[in-house]
């Protein structure tokens, strides 16, 4: 049985980590399984969780009709304006040195240039933070905020070891999948380590990584937690080519290379984002608040792991979510979602009747999502009324 003290707490630590920090320097959802299954157009109008802005940067480039972001947290929406004004202003070489790179030897003057075109409360968080680039720093933009603190304690761990150090970079270097499979394999038990599985258990160590308590209950307990990032991993790192990953890339090398990155960042597609990143809004305020007062409808809701913050909490929130879904939604509107959970019951089934769900088509694409955190994905179609 939970300590009602001890939740309250947690509560409060994962409260102040995702409204006093940025939690995510980069996103961690496979846009390319996401664009599959969207099947965006210039008809769509999508409405999205912010997260780093890296998806909605990708999404733009299936030439959408209007993104509308949208994240409770403040430092989340600093980062996305912060990618969409150096692209109105500046050319890819200045955007990949701090998106590709993550840091600038320009940074300070860049940021001068374009800060009276941030909104006042990202001005407020930039002045603050754009030393996150300064290329003088021990640590780069990726090893920033509460997911990239992490992201350096493990790779101060794993490289106090010479030998998983040794072992990591033969398997980055992997000429085929066996090879990386067998490589892998040997990794893992260095990895999977006293100390890793320790701080991996921890509840404060979970909310820098964005997982509170209510979505970590999904996991039953933190040993089945512990279980069951080790079997998502291993098939990430033993069925999916890890020379083409640039989510465990980056975190291993610090910075994206210049064949393993996301498409937003490849300097071919920068002119397709230039001309569309008008076509991109953004707010600081929680998806359903936003959908109260908006006159909009959409064809397109991405809620990222958001409705596994709600399931464990109260399911009334689910219902009233979907309901302010349903009634700001286009004909055929899709919805999708993933979730620690391996299925969507946590979800009323009233309202899960209100939809065409492609499982057969979801279920395939997750076998192949390069992150490898989530245990399922959900493409769910509104029925025609």
């Amino acid at each position: 049985m939970n300590n009602p003290l001890s939740t309250k707490i947690q509560d409060f630590i994962f409260r102040t980590i995702t409204r006093n920090n940025l939690i995510y320097n980069t996103s961690w959802e496979d846009s390319d399984i996401d664009r599959t299954l969207l099947q965006i157009n210039n008809n769509s109008k999508i409405l999205m969780i912010t997260g780093a802005g890296c998806n909605a940067m990708n999404y733009l480039l299936d030439n959408p009709n209007h993104i509308t972001c949208v994240d409770i947290n403040p430092y989340q929406t600093a980062l996305l304006e912060l990618k969409i004004l150096l692209i109105k202003n500046y050319n890819f070489n200045i955007f990949n040195d701090f998106f590709g790179l993550g840091y600038s030897n320009q940074y300070k003057n860049i940021y001068v240039n374009i800060r009276n075109e941030f909104s006042d409360e990202s001005k407020v968080i930039w002045d603050k933070k754009i030393n996150y680039f300064n290329p003088s720093n021990k640590y780069n933009f990726f090893y920033r905020g509460s997911s990239g603190r992490f992201a350096r304690l493990i790779i101060k761990i794993i490289k106090s070891n010479k030998k998983l150090i040794t072992l990591i970079n033969e398997f980055l270097d992997s000429k085929n999948l066996q090879e990386q499979k067998l490589i892998y394999q040997k990794i893992e038990p260095y990895l999977w380590n006293k100390t890793l599985i320790f701080l991996l258990k921890r509840n404060s160590i979970q909310s820098m990584l964005g997982v509170p308590k209510v979505q970590a209950n999904n996991f039953k307990d933190n040993n089945y937690f512990i279980q069951f990032l080790k079997e998502n991993l291993h098939n990430t790192f033993t069925q999916i080519p890890i020379e083409d990953n640039y989510f465990w890339q980056l975190y291993f090398n610090g910075k994206y290379s210049k064949v393993c990155r996301p498409n937003y960042l490849i300097e071919s597609n920068y002119n397709k984002l230039k001309n569309n990143i008008d076509n991109i809004s953004f707010h600081t305020k929680k998806i359903d608040d936003f959908l109260i007062n908006s006159k909009d409808k959409f064809t397109h809701f991405i809620l990222l792991d958001h409705l596994d913050w709600l399931s464990n909490i109260n399911t009334n929130f689910i219902e009233e979510e979907f309901k302010l879904i349903l009634n700001n939604s286009e004909n055929n509107a899709k919805v999708l979602f993933r979730s620690a959970a391996p299925n969507r019951d946590f979800i009323p089934k009233y309202i899960l009747n209100k939809f065409n769900f492609s499982d057969n088509l979801t279920n395939s694409l997750h076998l192949n999502d390069k992150v490898g955190t989530y245990s399922s994905t959900h493409l769910g179609i509104i029925k025609s009324s």
